[in-house]
């Protein structure tokens, strides 16, 4: 079954849509599965809603807020316009949108491709960067928490280890070990430096 390009964008709107939440969850520390806001439940926020508070954030780079809030644009003619059933379409809706979309292709664009195949590419293109963006920044946060993890553990194990340290030196020396190998595993706090 060949899917309509209503379909493919709704499709994608849906995956993003779990991208962001689930980096708004982490972000927030908001369990995205039982969240009123974030979750799957009528009271959740809009796709354009977690855009927003994506956006208000502060820390999302200009293009990737313009690329989130352009595709929210492209989603909503799609899912509301019942005209809008091609990219085409769209773009006759978001007429002053479609220049700045089409530099997506950079100097890709060719006369022999139809204008549908050409902005269908965009979306391709602008999809697979916020999706990129995402992931990446998802996994940076992820790695960030765990390295303050384990700098909160090496501290509470010092204390620990000091503790012990009073009472036997063979248990020191053992701690001191583990203590090592748990600093080993931190990397270098430059700024601390």
């Amino acid at each position: 079954m060949v899917q309509t390009t209503r379909g493919r964008v709704l499709e994608q709107s849906v995956i993003l849509e779990a991208g962001i939440s689930e980096l708004i969850g982490f972000l927030l520390e908001i369990n995205t599965e039982k969240s009123l806001s974030l979750g799957n439940k009528k009271s959740a926020l809009s796709f354009n809603a977690k855009v927003n508070l994506l956006c208000d954030l502060k820390f999302v780079p200009k293009n990737i807020i313009s690329q989130l809030q352009l595709f929210a644009e492209i989603r909503n003619k799609f899912a509301h316009v019942h005209s809008v059933d091609s990219f085409v379409a769209c773009f006759e809706v978001l007429k002053e949108k479609k220049s700045n979309f089409l530099k997506l292709l950079g100097t890709v664009q060719d006369d022999c491709i139809d204008e549908e195949t050409q902005l269908d590419i965009c979306f391709t293109i602008l999809c697979t960067t916020i999706e990129i963006w995402l992931r990446t920044i998802t996994d940076i946060i992820h790695a960030q928490k765990s390295v303050d993890l384990k700098k909160n553990a090496a501290v509470e194990y010092m204390r620990l280890t000091l503790k012990l340290g009073e009472h036997t030196k063979e248990s020191f020396k053992a701690h001191i070990e583990e203590l090592t190998l748990l600093l080993s595993e931190i990397p270098k706090d430059k700024d601390f430096i």
